[in-house]
């Protein structure tokens, strides 16, 4: 009877065992993620968009910034200068990263902002 119990026991522990260590899966590689999308807004709301943005990437160890811009070649250099302005009135030389990147031409012009953790790939316009 004894004998029983130590192999039930034996049994249990093995299979309980592969359950616990069974859902150590490979880990899912890190992903750019889509922070914040904007076309035609007041100036006071790109600018809290952008200070959120460069607030986030502080906080985020490693992390790289990407802005890219869509619209028209006329479009996207206008809508940068004050991203530009508002990033650098953030603090923007405490060691963040930031790509900014012209999208293909679209109609109307609008911007995103990516947060990309060390080892993802960059995003693509």
């Amino acid at each position: 009877m004894r004998s029983k119990w130590i192999v039930l026991t034996i049994a249990l522990l093995m299979g309980s065992g592969a359950v616990a260590f069974g859902q150590d899966g490979a880990k899912a590689e890190p992903k750019a993620y889509n922070f914040a999308e904007f076309g035609g807004v007041t100036a006071k709301e790109r600018t809290k968009k952008v200070e959120s943005f460069h607030n986030a990437l502080k906080r985020w160890d490693g992390a790289q910034g990407v802005i890219i811009n869509y619209g028209t070649a006329r479009a996207i250099s206008t809508r940068r200068e004050p991203i530009l302005k508002d990033w650098l009135g953030c603090d923007a030389f405490n060691g963040v990263r930031l790509t900014w990147v012209d999208g293909p031409p679209e109609p109307k012009v609008r911007t995103v902002f990516w947060i990309v953790p060390v080892g993802a790939d960059l995003p693509k316009p």
